[in-house]
């Protein structure tokens, strides 16, 4: 099953008082995997891949 497609719109994201992602706009589409990176902070990588079962 491919499971639906996302929509994010102004997606804002901070770890640790780092800001990773900032005023991200997109569409994940259906039946597909996704990698979101933002900078390198202390060499941690932001990871997305959803999963539909």
């Amino acid at each position: 099953m491919s499971g639906p497609s996302i929509f994010v719109e102004n997606l804002n994201l901070a770890y640790e008082g780092n800001t990773i992602l900032e005023g991200v706009t997109t569409e994940f589409h259906s039946g597909e995997c996704h990698v979101i990176m933002g900078p390198m902070v202390e060499a941690k990588l932001l990871w997305f891949a959803p999963s539909w079962d």
